[in-house]
C-alpha cells in the first residue's frame, strides 16, 4: 500500500477513534456517516463530519450513556488529544501536496436523541485545495485514493458565485453548488478530484440592461419614426444556451454545447440562429469543427 493510502487511512480512522475507547461500545452500529467539505474561496475547507449509531436495545443504549457521561467529564483533554493527532495527519498531507496546512476551529461533540446517537467531529483544514491558474482544485492531499463504506456518503459544497469545472469521477448526485458520492466506493489516487471557477457574471445582471437596451431602442424609434416595434425576451433553452456557455468560459463547440443541454441537432441549430441575430453569440469553423462563442 502506497505511503500516501496510510496517511489517508489512518485519517479515516482517526474520526472514529473516540468510539472504541468504552468497553462494549463496539457492538453498536453504526448506522450513517455524513461528511460534508466545504470548499472556501481562499482555499481552505471546512469539514463536518456526523456518524450516527442505532441503539438497538437497553444495553446498547447504556453503553453510548456511559461514553457520552466519561465524554462530557473529560471533554477538554479529549479535543486537546485529537487536535494535536490530526495535527500529525495535516503535517504528513503537507509532505504530499507540498503546500502549508493547519487545523482550525476543531470541535468534537456528542450526544442522543431517543435511539439515535450522534458523533460529530468539525474542524477547518487551510490550505486544502490548491490554486491552478484562476482555479481551486480539490484532490491532491488524497493521493493515496479515498475509501466510502457502505452507508456512507461524501459531500462536496461550493462557494456561490463559483461553478464546478471538473468532476471527477462522476457523482451519484449533483445539483447547483453541490456534489455527492455513496458508499461503497473506491476512490483512485488524486480523487475526489474537484476543480472550481469564479463565475465571470451572472446572466441574470447581464440581462436587466440588456432587457433595458432594447426597452431604451424601441423607445426611440417609437418616437422617431412612429413605428411599434415587438422587444424580445430570451426564452428559456435560450437563456439556458447563454449560462450554459458561461460555464465553459465563453467557448465551446457546437457538437459539446448541444450534449451538454440535451438539445436536439434542429432545436440547437434554431437556438444559435436566434441568439447570432441577436449578436449574443457567434459561430465559426475550426477546421472540420463547429464552434459558438459568446459575444461581448
Amino acid at each position: 500500500m502506497k505511503k500516501e493510502t496510510l496517511i489517508l487511512l489512518t485519517f479515516f480512522l482517526t474520526l472514529h477513534y473516540l468510539l472504541f475507547t468504552i468497553p462494549g461500545f463496539s457492538q453498536i452500529r453504526g448506522e450513517r456517516t455524513t461528511t460534508i467539505i466545504t470548499l472556501k474561496e481562499d482555499g481552505s475547507a471546512e469539514w463536518f463530519i456526523e456518524t450516527r449509531f442505532y441503539l438497538e436495545n437497553n444495553e446498547t443504549v447504556q453503553a453510548f450513556n456511559k461514553y457520552l457521561q466519561v465524554f462530557n467529564e473529560s471533554k477538554s483533554l479529549i479535543l486537546n488529544q485529537e487536535k494535536e493527532r490530526f495535527k500529525e495527519i495535516v503535517k504528513k498531507a503537507e509532505l504530499v501536496s507540498k503546500r502549508p496546512m493547519h487545523i482550525e476551529e476543531f470541535d468534537v461533540s456528542m450526544g442522543r436523541v431517543g435511539k439515535v446517537g450522534m458523533l460529530i467531529i468539525k474542524f477547518v483544514w487551510s490550505n486544502f485545495q490548491k490554486r491552478v491558474d484562476d482555479k481551486l482544485v480539490m484532490g491532491d492531499v488524497f493521493n493515496g485514493g479515498y475509501y466510502l463504506s457502505t452507508n456512507e456518503e461524501l459531500e462536496v459544497v461550493i462557494p456561490e458565485e463559483w461553478n464546478m469545472y471538473s468532476v471527477i469521477p462522476p457523482p451519484d448526485f449533483a445539483e447547483e453548488g453541490k456534489v455527492i458520492w455513496k458508499g461503497p466506493r473506491d476512490f483512485g489516487g488524486g480523487e475526489p478530484h474537484v476543480e472550481i471557477k469564479k463565475k465571470l457574471f451572472n446572466i441574470n445582471l447581464l440581462l436587466i440592461p440588456l432587457g433595458l437596451l432594447l426597452i431604451g431602442a424601441a423607445a426611440f424609434i417609437t418616437v422617431k419614426k412612429q413605428k411599434s416595434k415587438v422587444i424580445t425576451v430570451l426564452k428559456e433553452d435560450e437563456r439556458k444556451t447563454i449560462e450554459e456557455l458561461i460555464r465553459v468560459n465563453g467557448e465551446v463547440t457546437q457538437q459539446e454545447l448541444r450534449e451538454r443541454l440535451g438539445f436536439s441537432k434542429a432545436k440547437m441549430s434554431m437556438i444559435l440562429k436566434n441568439l447570432e441575430r441577436r449578436k449574443l453569440i457567434e459561430r465559426y469553423s475550426s477546421g472540420r469543427t463547429k464552434k459558438v462563442r459568446l459575444i461581448g
